[in-house]
């Protein structure tokens, strides 16, 4: 995702300069908006389900956290457990791969994963 967001950028504010915007707070500034803008729109967001017929993982909206379409059931052993993380967000591996889950849905995670083991 870094090297997605380091040309967004520069390619931001290379339109900036191009646009006519001559202060380089002001492109720097664009440049972080637009940025922000296409990495939350190029993201890939997925909810965790846990319901009577186990674990799924599911397609989310960008806004709302609510299931779209079902993606994958996942077997009832499948290993959840924290592997690393900001002040923002904690990583968690769920099975094979490995998603960021933003700190205030961080109980519903472990939530899930204390009635998995």
């Amino acid at each position: 995702m870094f090297p997605y967001a380091l040309l967004a950028f520069v390619a931001t504010a290379l339109v900036a300069a191009l646009a006519g915007w001559d202060d380089w707070a002001s492109r720097v500034a664009i440049a972080a908006a637009g940025t922000a803008i296409a990495v939350t729109a190029s993201s890939e967001y997925r909810v965790l389900v846990l319901s009577t017929d186990g674990l799924a993982l599911c397609r989310s909206m960008r806004v709302r956290q609510f299931a779209t379409k079902l993606l994958k059931r996942l077997p009832g052993d499948t290993l959840i457990e924290p592997v690393g993380g900001t002040m923002l967000a904690t990583d968690w591996k769920i099975g094979a791969a490995t998603f960021s889950v933003a700190k205030n849905s961080e109980k519903s995670i472990e939530h899930i994963r204390s009635r998995v083991t």
